[in-house]
């Protein structure tokens, strides 16, 4: 604020006096008015009075001092006014005052509101875009995933219904054809007896692809060896026809699991152990299934290649098909997974599966 000169006259002088009113602000609204009347008779006893027009509602008694303190002032107009006094105590006339402003803060002022409105608009709208964005996406992924699993079934349809039209069709056509040549035989041959050799022999045979089949439709051993012992048996076959190591530590957890829950836990293992066969060019695999009291934990650990950066991408719903299964089993049984790997430090996979009171909470 400017130096504001003014002319006061004091009763007695002969001289005009000059107060001069000097206003001073920082930053934290704190206002200092400095002023001085000037008297030749007796300086020492002048007295002052000032007024903040706009805040004081009367007129403030100074005394002798010359200055004048307001802090937090609101924000508007004002008029800063001084009278003065001499010895005879006859007051002056009231000083042309200071006049002045003092502005809003930033963030008081309307501009300011409607800008801060608009980004928080902007912003709302920003998050609800991304948001859309992640679930169209979350969405996408869903469907490839849905498209793919009724595209392996179908594919899985064709091959079985092949297999049981070239291997099973044929064999039972070979049981109809020594079956005929049984029946037309003379009495007196030995025909009758080698031909029920053959389909006695043929039917077993049969048999045994028709386990293998629905072996892959649905782990029958589960139900007569129990799901720890399925799942041993399971990784040895895998490992013979390999020539991968599996070293398992399973602990029974038969009782622990409904039907459902123990076929999709089966599958997780035989799903991981598949990756370690096709993919994992390793030499060995430790499979451990431990229990715990609220919770199942299954590791698969191999030694093989791992997986190159951003296949771990799988391990969260993407990537292979393999990984997007396991975790789409996972997520079934309410469980949690985690895939760790490096290239050429091989690969290890953990899954974490409720049980008892923390499965009921999944609704199982």
């Amino acid at each position: 604020m400017a130096d504001c000169l003014e002319t006061l006259r004091l009763p007695g002088d002969r001289l005009p006096d000059c107060p001069v009113i000097h206003a001073e602000m920082d930053g934290s609204r704190r206002i200092e008015f400095r002023f001085v009347g000037l008297s030749l008779s007796a300086p020492s006893r002048v007295r002052y009075r000032y007024r903040l027009e706009g805040f004081d509602p009367d007129w403030i008694d100074g005394s002798d001092s010359r200055t004048a303190h307001y802090t937090n002032i609101p924000p508007g107009p004002y008029r800063f006014h001084v009278i003065a006094s001499n010895g005879d105590a006859v007051w002056s006339p009231d000083a042309a005052p200071l006049a002045f402003t003092i502005a809003s803060p930033i963030w008081h002022r309307p501009w300011f509101a409607a800008t801060l409105f608009g980004l928080t608009i902007v912003g709302v709208l920003a998050v609800g875009q991304v948001r859309v964005a992640r679930s169209r996406r979350a969405q996408a992924i869903q469907a490839e995933f849905s498209r793919q699993l009724i595209s392996s079934q179908e594919n899985e349809r064709k091959r079985l219904a092949g297999e049981l039209h070239d291997g099973i069709g044929q064999q039972l056509l070979i049981i109809g054809n020594w079956a005929r040549l049984a029946l037309d035989a003379p009495p007196a041959s030995d025909q009758p007896r080698s031909s029920l050799q053959m389909i006695t022999d043929t039917a077993t045979e049969s048999i045994r692809e028709v386990r293998a089949l629905t072996q892959e439709l649905q782990p029958y051993n589960i139900e007569y060896l129990g799901l720890s012992e399925a799942l041993d048996t399971m990784l040895q076959r895998m490992g013979d026809a390999s020539g991968v190591i599996f070293a398992t530590d399973i602990e029974p957890v038969d009782e622990l699991l409904s039907a459902d829950w123990g076929i999709n836990l089966y599958r997780i293992v035989q799903e991981a152990a598949n990756n370690v066969v096709k993919h994992a060019q390793a030499s060995r695999a430790q499979v451990t299934l431990k229990r715990h009291p609220h919770s199942l934990h299954l590791s698969i650990a191999d030694d093989g290649r791992g997986l190159p950066p951003g296949a771990l991408a799988g391990s969260s719903g993407g990537g292979g098909f393999g990984m997007r299964s396991l975790a789409a089993r996972t997520r079934l049984l309410g469980g949690r997974h985690q895939v760790e790997s490096k290239p050429g430090a091989g690969t290890t996979i953990t899954v974490e599966i409720p049980i008892g009171p923390a499965r009921d909470s999944h609704g199982s």
